[in-house]
């Protein structure tokens, strides 16, 4: 289980949604970094279905996207790291 560098400006860099995810999990769900893994569950990560519901809202207002009720069924980090980034696609970011 590989972990994810914290950015403390995570707007410099032009990669995908990885680090400003990871950065929100730890700052914000106070998620351990030694936890973080694309492979981990959200449970696993400490979120509970509440949680997960406000991570999307956050996630949507650090993207400017609107994520569809059908795509927000992600189970693990890595899925919803893919989901964003493909958001971020379409959206042309």
């Amino acid at each position: 289980m590989a972990a994810f560098p914290l950015l403390s400006n995570p707007k410099e860099v032009p990669v995908g949604s990885q680090p400003q995810i990871v950065e929100l999990l730890v700052q914000k769900y106070g998620v351990d970094t030694g936890k973080v893994s694309v492979d981990a569950t959200l449970a696993d990560l400490g979120l509970d279905s509440l949680s997960v519901a406000e991570l999307v809202f956050d996630i949507e207002d650090l993207f400017g996207i609107e994520v569809k009720a059908d795509d927000a069924e992600f189970r693990t980090l890595g899925e919803a790291i893919a989901l964003v980034d493909r958001y971020l696609a379409a959206k042309g970011a």
